[in-house]
């Protein structure tokens, strides 16, 4: 990717999937964005939760590590 271009956001989550160390919940709430891709920007965090099977917290503060 060029320096200064902004990433898609499935590229930025596909991208945690490589040198970098996901937790376990992280991994599951990452998979799940790739799985559910399309929808995902239309769901809540709640929503998101029940999808990976985590927390609301987690997905929360997944969304702020991701920026």
């Amino acid at each position: 990717m060029n320096e200064g271009a902004v990433a898609v956001p499935t590229e930025r989550v596909l991208d945690l999937f490589h040198g970098v160390r996901l937790t376990p919940t992280q991994r599951r709430i990452a998979h799940c964005l790739v799985q559910h891709a399309p929808a995902v920007a239309y769901l809540s965090a709640a929503e998101v939760a029940e999808l990976a099977g985590v927390s609301q917290p987690s997905v929360t503060r997944f969304a702020v590590a991701l920026g």
